[in-house]
């Protein structure tokens, strides 16, 4: 391997472990916050995963250059993106869980609201007939 491909090489371990770092700290989060029917954290989320994106924009340069050298992850660098991948894997099945969780929620909710409404409504009737 040459020296420009070592070089670009390690600009992308440490980009990817960079990644890696904030889908970990999705991943906390998520957990974190697996019971809460509060939704406040959402955002700490998104957050976090924002800028795992904006990483890897920062990174598609690098990642094209590599590409057209023709070149192999090495060791390190491979096992970063497997791990990487079964990280992303991972926050896909916990969100989409989340999101699953909320929709149901959501589906109680509307019955109780209704009811509630409902006997408001009563309520509101019987005091003006009094």
């Amino acid at each position: 391997m040459s020296e420009a491909a070592a070089h670009l090489q390690e600009r992308l371990l440490l980009g990817y472990r960079a990644q890696l770092g904030h889908y970990d700290r999705a991943a906390g989060i998520l957990e974190q916050h697996a019971e809460d029917a509060d939704t406040a954290w959402a955002q700490v989320l998104h957050d976090v995963l924002m800028k795992a994106a904006s990483l890897n924009q920062n990174m598609a340069v690098d990642v094209a250059t590599w590409r057209e050298m023709g070149q192999h992850a090495g060791p390190q660098l491979r096992d970063v993106l497997e791990r990487l991948g079964r990280r992303i894997q991972a926050l896909q099945r916990a969100i989409d869980e989340k999101v699953e969780t909320f929709r149901a929620h959501k589906d109680r909710l509307v019955p109780e609201i209704d009811e509630f409404l409902h006997k408001r409504r009563m309520l509101q009737a019987y005091n003006r007939t009094k």
